[in-house]
């Protein structure tokens, strides 16, 4: 039976979709029944992320959350698994890992969690009439024009419109845990900000934040020693950055050796609130 079991879900996970074989298995899953699928977290993982939004999450009093862009349900499952009383609410618009979702609900009777299976683009957070204390939105945004919302962003170019236009329609929660990518619709040639450099991402971030109805709180890089994400010091997260701020934030950079990680890991994790 359980081999019955794990092989479905393999079939699921392995739909060879652009973004299959992205996420981890869960530990809860991996553990219960000794199934998992292979991730390089030494280029990309989940753990660390994981973590960071757990001690988040545990410092917080939220009773719901939104998982935009779920995939295949890890930071959805480890959220509803960890904490029985939070309703999770996982969207994948990819209708195997819809379904992937859904198995696990169902062996582990996750009754506080929900799959819904549709993207999210602008016009659909204007219309979205459920609200949520805290929403995850993971590398999702610069798929916009390539994935989702086609016609809304032409070019990578347009990107940092989007975003903020994107931003200023959303109001089904007033946090945010989110994540951008360095290149437009995960395509090396049309970058929106080249991964080397790692001082224009974090302006760009704040400043675009900032232009729009939000704040960051919090940011937060990997650092590859201690194989774990590390807030940047409140005082240099401003985006009216002088010549003394920007050196400050190249030494914390130099000093976590970001340079040195792959593109992956060289995204910041930001915690927005609502202005």
């Amino acid at each position: 039976m359980t081999n019955n079991i794990t092989s479905q879900l393999s079939r699921l996970y392995q739909d060879s979709s652009k973004h299959s074989m992205y996420q981890s298995i869960p530990s809860f899953v991996q553990e219960k029944l000794g199934y998992t699928e292979v991730i390089n977290e030494e280029w990309r993982g989940d753990t660390a992320r994981y973590n960071y939004i757990l001690e988040f999450f545990e410092k917080s009093d939220f009773s719901s959350v939104l998982d935009i862009g779920a995939n295949t349900g890890f930071f959805s499952h480890s959220l509803a698994y960890e904490f029985p009383s939070l309703k999770v609410t996982a969207l994948e618009p990819n209708i195997n890992h819809a379904n992937f979702i859904t198995e696990i609900n169902d062996i582990f009777k996750l009754g506080n969690m929900d799959i819904i299976n549709k993207s999210l683009g602008i016009d659909d957070v204007i219309k979205f009439d459920s609200k949520f204390d805290s929403s995850l939105l993971l590398n999702v945004l610069h798929h916009a024009g390539v994935e989702f919302d086609i016609g809304k962003i032409n070019t990578e170019i347009e990107f940092w419109d989007y975003f903020r236009n994107f931003l200023n329609s959303y109001s089904i929660s007033p946090t945010i845990i989110i994540q951008v990518g360095y290149n437009w619709g995960g395509n090396k040639l049309k970058p929106i900000i080249k991964p080397d450099c790692l001082y224009d991402m974090f302006l760009q971030l704040l400043t675009n934040i900032n232009q729009s109805c939000w704040k960051a709180t919090n940011v937060a890089y990997y650092n590859s020693e201690f194989k774990k994400y590390i807030d940047v010091p409140n005082a240099l997260i401003t985006p009216q950055q002088n010549q003394e701020l920007k050196e400050e934030v190249a030494c914390w950079f130099k000093s976590m050796k970001i340079e040195a990680n792959s593109e992956f890991y060289k995204r910041p994790i930001l915690i927005i609130t609502k202005n």
